[in-house]
């Protein structure tokens, strides 16, 4: 198992995510990027800027606005910060956190995780990641880099 092809994969998804959120350009200021669901007619920044509407007033399949409106872009940053937080948490013991693992710190490889302790949900495997980091990573299963080695 490539354990930092793991950080290497679950990093580049987060990053892509925020590139993504930060990439909107949807004249939401000064809310950056806090969208509204109006009815099932159209999807709106907080500032009332229309981004999404149907021809002719014609309404959306119930639930696609507010699902596009809880997952605004200003949501999607606060969670990629989350996410990387919960990942800094779960970081190899003798490190500081996950990204020295990515570079190689000298006592970054040692077995274990700062926040399970030594080998927890490592399945017997000292050099993997525990539970935490490969649950992170699941959100992304279906991505084409994803290892099914990784899975919880």
């Amino acid at each position: 198992m490539d354990t930092v092809m793991l950080v290497e994969f679950l990093r580049a998804r987060l990053d892509e995510d925020e590139a993504t959120a930060r990439a909107v350009q949807d004249r939401s200021a000064p809310f950056d990027g806090q969208w509204e669901a109006d009815s099932n007619t159209a999807l709106r920044t907080a500032n009332g800027h229309v981004l999404a509407h149907l021809p002719d007033g014609r309404p959306f399949k119930p639930g696609v606005l507010n699902h596009l409106a809880r997952h605004d872009p200003a949501r999607a940053l606060q969670q990629t910060t989350a996410l990387r937080a919960i990942a800094n948490v779960h970081g190899r013991i003798g490190s500081h956190d996950w990204e020295d693992w990515l570079n190689n710190e000298p006592d970054a490889r040692k077995r274990g995780c700062l926040e399970c302790g030594p080998h927890a949900g490592y399945n017997g495997n000292p050099e993997g990641w525990c539970q935490t980091i490969r649950l992170l990573a699941s959100v992304w299963s279906g991505h084409p880099d994803y290892q099914q080695e990784w899975a919880p």
